[in-house]
Parts: structure tokens; sequence; C-alpha cells
């Protein structure tokens, strides 16, 4: 199966984010209020993450079949997928404590957006699903599988999540999905499957979704049961 250049795939996602924004002028150009309250936040997001998963299926990257993603969930590799998903949730717990220990940084996101992708089931399934897949299949079996034909592995990966935090422009997200993109990363290149890397992704987004307001350091003041029950 052909793999393109990595930054095709790059292309493909700006594309596709490229138009939403012009389904969003073009609904205020029209002024078609039918228009403009059918095309909430989640609504787009959904729209511009389904719209990136078609055109990465156009240039479908290599291992990036249903077949290749069961493949991973099979033995021998079902044993290696689940040692991985064993060590991500202590992994993103650290990275979430400690991008905390950071500055504030700008947050681009208005708040009303966030509750309403939080609190609506459209937004909560973008954001926990089709999102993460979206982005597994661009930046995990376009982007990296490409630069791992050209670069040494851990050149790749670092290389794959750089890319992936600055895709995401918004500045608080950056360090936090660098980290990540690590993690997924070393998934994907260990198993050549995206079955790790979407269930850790799912992982990660489901449990910012769940807990938006809550802090990691704040769970550091508690009692050892407390801490105990977090670690569970």
């Amino acid at each position: 199966m052909r793999q393109y250049p990595f930054w095709v795939y790059i292309l493909l996602f700006i594309a596709a984010q490229m138009a939403g924004g012009v389904i969003t002028l073009a609904a205020r150009y029209s002024g078609s209020q039918l228009l403009l309250s059918a095309l909430t936040p989640q609504a787009l997001l959904f729209a511009v993450n389904m719209l990136a998963i078609g055109l990465c299926l156009m240039a479908r990257p290599a291992y990036c079949t249903l077949g290749d993603t069961i493949a991973g969930l099979r033995p021998p590799m079902i044993w290696l997928t689940v040692r991985m998903l064993l060590l991500s949730p202590p992994i993103i717990v650290l990275v979430s404590w400690l991008q905390e220990m950071l500055p504030p940084l700008p947050d681009m996101i208005p708040e009303q957006t966030v509750d309403q992708l939080l609190h609506t089931p459209l937004g909560l399934l973008t954001v926990c699903l089709v999102g993460p897949l979206a982005e597994e299949m661009i930046f995990r079996a376009g982007v990296l599988g490409s630069m791992l034909r050209s670069y040494p592995r851990w050149v790749a990966i670092a290389g794959s999540a750089a890319v992936f935090a600055l895709i995401h422009v918004n500045p608080v997200q950056m360090a936090a999905a660098f980290c990540i993109g690590l993690l997924l990363g070393w998934a994907y290149s260990s198993t050549r499957s995206l079955a790790a890397p979407l269930m850790i992704h799912v992982f990660n987004n489901a449990l910012a979704a769940a807990f938006p307001d809550n802090r990691i350091s704040d769970y550091l003041t508690y009692t050892w049961h407390h801490i105990l029950l977090v670690a569970v």
C-alpha cells in the first residue's frame, strides 16, 4: 500500500480545518438563522473530523486498515497492546501534573465552546471518539508511518509528536500534546496497528472530558486513601 510523504497528511488535516472555516464564513455570510443555529461548535468539529477521516482514507497510509487494527488485538500482538494500555494511565497522569506545574499559558478556546463540547452527546462523541480516530489515522498512521520510512525510529516519533503539538495551535495544549504524542507514537511504532494508540487516545480524552475542572495536584494534598483511589 502506498505511503505518501508525511507533509501530505498534514496538508489533508489542514484542508479539513480550512473547510470548517469556509463553512462557518459561508453560514455567516448567508445570514440564514437556521444554518447558523445548526452550526454549533460540536456539529462543526464533528464535520471537520469526519472530513479529515474521509481525506485520510483517500490517501490511505500503510497499516491503516481494519485488518491491521484488529491484528493489534490478536495474539501475539495483544500482549504488547495490553502492556502499553496499562502503562498509559500513570504516564497521562504524570503529564497532566507536569502541565499544571508550568506557568499559565494562553487558552484560545472559549470556555463556552468547551462547555458545549463536554455537555452534548455529539460533542462528547467527537471529543472522545471521532476526534481521536481522525488524529490517529492522520498523525500516527499517516505522518509517523511515513517518517518511519525515512528517519530513525525515535527521531520519527519525536518529529510526529512535534507536528501533533503544533497542529493543536492552542498554547495551553501544546506541551501535553507533545508528550502524549510521544506515547502514542511509541505505541504505534511498536505494533504498527492503530489499536493501542487509538485506545490510549480515547482514554486520555475521555478522562479529560469526565474531569475537566479537576487538578492532579489537588489530589496530592489529600489523605492516602484518596491518592489510592485516584491510582486505581
